[in-house]
């Protein structure tokens, strides 16, 4: 018979589990579905609004009116369309990047989790269970598990009878000798052999007992092998996974400690330059101000905290009151000072170069500076303001969603 070769191979390395994959889709999945669930209640104020305002464009006097009431019908549906819209887009793009919502320490721990991935790489620290050699010692040891396999059960079988067999004919030729030289012939010859049988048959069983007592032997080592040899290896891999997981969590965490430590020296540098900024040009409004917040409500700027979120500008950075040092202008329904920036055309301007009203406040008016995380922000008016470190006539302004000016 042909001898036949197995060859064991190695299964390939099963895919370690993602820390930062799964913190992502811990945060960034619940601010994504808050944002859906936001998203569908504007859309359907929207479409109320655009229908309302369909309506009303249907009927002939609202068309052709030129009432301050119906010119304010007008840009009241319009404004609220436009507000909509602007909450829908904000909304949108938590969906299309949710992690952008999720606080600074969480985002630097996920970098630093897919960094620490990225160096360990996909095979990581390797498991001995991959092993090609130590997959194949395993495979020998669940043969062994098995007891006897049926090919050596039957050579040690057929071993163990031809030893008996050879054993009882001996027996049973001499005896026939004996009883031929004593001169026993008959029933009694007969009986004296049927003894030599029977020992045979006794000897056959014992070693049929023999060999079922050697397989379960056999079985309960193998199996005791195994289980130290798989216990052994789980504990090993097991021990590589948790070296894999401290070392990207140690990696995450540091990365949140250098973010915080460049956010904090960043922090100090905006407070710093914008009380110089605060000093040389009071730009600012005062508290009855009120500002388009992320949500799509107003809020006063007096009432306004560190932190909160703005509609365009983002995270409010820095925010303060102090006296005004310069006349204070009116602004529509608003009240800023002389170099107070706005949007007018594509560029900032001050307010005093545009013309506005001076007012007959006096210049220790209480006033409210603020810095933001983009450069700019709205409020109720629906004008588009720069903030204390914005710079006069800047261009290419990075508003994502374009604001209609009450100046235009």
């Amino acid at each position: 018979m042909a001898e036949t070769t197995t060859t064991t191979t190695a299964p390939a390395p099963k895919k370690k589990r993602s820390i930062s994959s799964d913190l992502v889709a811990s945060y960034g999945g619940a601010k994504a579905g808050q944002a859906q669930a936001s998203l569908a209640g504007i859309n359907t104020q929207l479409s109320d609004a655009q229908r309302v305002q369909q309506d009303l464009l249907a009927s002939e006097g609202y068309q052709t009116g030129s009432s301050r009431e119906q010119r304010s019908m007008r840009r009241s549906g319009e404004q609220s369309i436009s507000n909509l819209q602007s909450q829908a887009a904000s909304q949108q793009r938590i969906i299309a990047n949710p992690m952008s919502r999720v606080d600074a320490k969480t985002r630097d721990i996920v970098s630093g989790a897919q960094f620490g991935e990225t160096v360990l790489g996909e095979e990581g620290l390797g498991r001995a269970g991959d092993n090609a050699d130590i997959q194949s010692g395993m495979a020998a040891l669940r043969e062994q598990a098995q007891g006897f396999s049926g090919a050596e059960a039957t050579a040690r079988r057929e071993q163990a009878m031809g030893g008996i067999a050879t054993n009882t004919q001996g027996m049973s030729r001499a005896m026939q000798a004996q009883l031929a030289r004593s001169g026993v012939t008959g029933g009694a010859a007969g009986k004296a052999l049927l003894g030599v049988a029977q020992q045979g048959q006794q000897a056959q069983a014992n070693a049929e007992q023999q060999l079922f007592i050697q397989g379960e032997e056999a079985r309960r080592s193998g199996t005791d092998r195994l289980m130290g040899a798989a216990g052994e290896l789980s504990k090993f891999d097991l021990g590589q996974a948790a070296k894999e997981k401290n070392i990207v969590l140690q990696s995450g965490l540091g990365f949140a400690q250098l973010g915080a430590a460049e956010r904090g020296a960043k922090l100090q540098a905006d407070a710093s330059k914008a009380a110089a900024a605060s000093q040389a040009a009071a730009s600012c409004h005062t508290g009855d101000a009120e500002l388009k917040m992320a949500d799509g409500t107003f809020k006063r700027i007096d009432q306004i905290k560190i932190g909160e979120e703005l509609e365009l500008g983002g995270r409010v950075k820095m925010i303060g009151s102090g006296e005004a040092d310069a006349h204070i202008y009116k602004l529509g329904d608003e009240l800023v000072t002389a170099t107070h920036l706005i949007e007018f055309q594509g560029r900032f301007h001050t307010v005093s170069s545009l013309g506005f009203e001076r007012t007959n406040l006096p210049t220790n008016t209480i006033i409210y500076p603020i810095v933001t995380e983009r450069g700019y922000y709205i409020t109720k008016s629906g004008i588009l303001h720069g903030d204390l470190l914005t710079e006069e006539h800047s261009e290419g302004l990075n508003w994502s969603v374009r604001v209609k000016s009450t100046l235009g």
